[in-house]
C-alpha cells in the first residue's frame, strides 16, 4: 500500500471490530417506590456530595472483597450503575420501609427510595443532603442491598440494615460480612442465585467475579523489560524497553466496555536510545456469563522512526493484530485463552553498504494463562506458541528463508492490588523453537519482546 495511506490502514486496522461487533448499553425501566407523589421533577445527580459518596461506597465494597461473599455478589454494580436523581422536595415517610433509620430521619422526612428490584434507579430527597460522608456512604449500600438481594430477601429491612451494618462498620472485614450474610440469607436463596448476583430480573452479563474485574477497566501505567540472551543470541543491540501506556474504556455499558488504549516505547542498546514502535488498541468486551468473560481486541504496533532512522533498526515495521481472549474466573482460580492473528510486513536494515530487507510472515498465536487469586493478587504463569510461516532477508547478495517455524515460551506472571494501583512482575523464557529462531524473528518487540526472553515489572492506576 502507498505510504499516503498509512494513517488512513492504521485507522482501519485498529477500529475495524468497531463495524464487526454490535453491542448495546441500557438498563431496564424501573419504578421508584409505591408513593407515586415524589416522582415528579427529578432532576439527575452527576456531582456534588452524594455523587462522591457513592464513589466512595463503591471503593469500600471492593476493598473488602463483598463481591465474593455468597448472596452479595451483585451488591457492587449495584451500587455503581444505578441512575442517581434528585427530588424537588422532600418525602413525608408512608411506606413500611420508610420507617428505618436508614431511610428518614426523626421527623420522618425521607433520605432516598429505590425500588426492590435490579437495576433500579435511586432519588434522594433534599434532606439527604444534610447527612455526612459516612451516613451517604452507607445510604448507599442500604439502597443497593435492597435491589442486589434474592428476592425474599431484598425487602425485608431488619436483614438489609443488619448486612449494611456489617459493611460499613469501622472493624467491618470479608469475614464477618460472610458471617451476617449466612445467618440472614437463606442458603436456598443463595444457591438460586445466578452468578451475577441478584440479577436475575435484568438483561445484564456481568457476574461476580467479573463486575469486579470490570469495575474499574481504564487505566494508565509504566513498565519496562529487560532482555537476555540464550544460546542463540540476539540479533540486534537492543537491551531493554520502557514503555508508557494509557487505555480508557468510555463506551459501551457496565458489563461491555469498550475503548481505546495508546502506547509509547523507548529501546535502549549499544547504539543508545531510541524511540520503540508506537502502539495503538481497540477492545470490547462482548459477553460474559457462568463466569466466563469473552473479549475482542485489534492492535497496530506502529512504526515511528525516519527513513534514516529505521536503516538502524529492524523493528521498522508495522504489525495488524486481530484477536480474542476468553477468560473463566472462579473464587480462587483463573484461567485465560488467547487467540489472535498478526499480518504479515518487512521492515529494512542498513548495514555498512549494503540494505536488507526483512520479511515477516503472518502469525498465528496461542496463549494460555492460569493462577491462583485471592483479595487483591494474582499468582500464576503462562504458555505461548507463536507459529509464523517464514521469516525471510533479502538483499543483492543474499536470500534467506527460515520456511514456517514456532516459538514456544513460558513464563511467571504475578500482580498484586493496592486499592486502584496495581504492581505486576512477569518473566518469559523460550523453552522450544524450529529454525534455531528466537523472539527477533517475530519482529513485534513491543508485545513479544526480543533475544530468548526477558524478566519485566510495571505498575498501572485503574480507574
Amino acid at each position: 500500500m502507498p505510504k499516503k495511506f498509512f494513517w488512513l490502514k492504521s485507522v482501519v486496522a485498529v477500529l475495524g471490530l468497531v463495524t464487526a461487533v454490535s453491542y448495546g448499553d441500557g438498563y431496564v425501566r424501573i419504578g421508584n417506590g409505591d408513593d407515586g407523589s415524589d416522582l415528579e421533577g427529578l432532576t439527575p445527580l452527576t456531582t456534588g456530595p452524594i455523587q462522591a459518596a457513592r464513589e466512595k461506597a463503591v471503593a469500600l465494597i471492593q476493598r473488602l472483597g463483598v463481591s465474593g461473599v455468597a448472596g452479595l455478589g451483585g451488591l457492587l454494580p449495584e451500587v455503581q450503575n444505578s441512575r442517581l436523581f434528585l427530588a424537588k422536595a422532600d418525602g413525608v415517610s408512608s411506606l413500611a420501609s420508610d420507617r428505618s433509620n436508614f431511610h428518614s430521619d426523626v421527623t420522618g422526612k425521607v433520605f432516598a427510595r429505590t425500588f426492590a428490584q435490579p437495576y433500579a434507579d435511586t432519588r434522594f430527597f433534599p434532606v439527604a443532603q444534610k447527612l455526612d460522608e459516612g451516613q451517604l456512604i452507607a445510604l448507599h449500600v442500604h439502597e443497593g442491598l435492597h435491589r442486589a438481594l434474592s428476592p425474599s430477601v431484598r425487602e425485608d429491612e431488619n436483614i438489609v440494615s443488619e448486612i449494611t451494618l456489617a459493611i460499613t462498620a469501622p472493624t467491618a472485614s470479608q469475614d464477618q460480612i460472610r458471617k451476617v450474610a449466612e445467618k440472614v440469607i437463606p442458603q436456598d436463596d443463595v444457591r438460586a442465585l445466578p452468578p451475577s448476583g441478584g440479577f436475575s430480573q435484568a438483561p445484564t452479563f456481568s457476574s461476580r467475579y467479573l463486575t469486579e474485574r470490570f469495575s474499574r477497566p481504564s487505566n494508565v501505567g509504566y513498565g519496562v523489560t529487560q532482555f537476555w540472551n540464550g544460546s542463540v543470541p540476539s540479533l540486534y543491540a537492543i537491551h531493554r524497553m520502557h514503555t508508557v501506556n494509557s487505555d480508557l474504556y468510555p463506551f459501551g455499558g457496565a458489563d461491555t466496555p469498550f475503548g481505546l488504549g495508546l502506547q509509547a516505547s523507548v529501546l535502549e542498546g549499544s547504539t543508545g536510545a531510541k524511540m520503540g514502535p508506537f502502539g495503538i488498541s481497540a477492545r470490547l468486551r462482548v459477553w460474559g456469563k457462568r463466569d466466563f468473560d469473552i473479549g475482542v481486541w485489534s492492535t497496530a504496533s506502529l512504526n515511528v522512526l525516519s527513513n534514516e532512522e529505521l536503516k538502524q533498526s529492524p523493528f521498522g515495521r508495522d504489525i495488524y493484530t486481530l484477536g480474542i481472549s476468553m477468560r473463566k474466573t472462579i473464587e480462587n482460580f483463573y484461567a485465560e485463552n488467547f487467540l489472535s492473528v498478526s499480518f504479515g510486513s518487512e521492515s529494512t536494515q542498513r548495514i555498512g553498504a549494503v540494505d536488507y530487507t526483512y520479511q515477516f510472515g503472518p502469525t498465528l498465536n496461542a496463549k494460555i494463562r492460569a493462577g491462583f487469586r485471592g483479595l487483591g493478587f494474582e499468582l500464576g504463569g503462562f504458555a505461548e506458541l507463536f507459529l509464523a510461516d517464514y521469516f525471510k532477508v533479502v538483499s543483492l547478495s543474499l536470500n534467506e528463508n527460515t520456511g514456517r517455524y514456532r516459538i514456544l515460551s513460558i513464563g511467571p506472571e504475578a500482580s498484586v492490588r493496592f486499592d486502584n494501583v496495581t504492581l505486576t512482575v512477569n518473566g518469559r523464557y523460550l523453552v522450544d523453537a524450529s529454525q534455531r529462531v528466537n523472539f527477533d524473528y517475530l519482529g513485534n518487540i513491543l508485545n513479544t519482546g526480543a533475544a530468548q526472553g526477558g524478566v519485566g515489572a510495571a505498575v498501572r492506576v485503574e480507574f
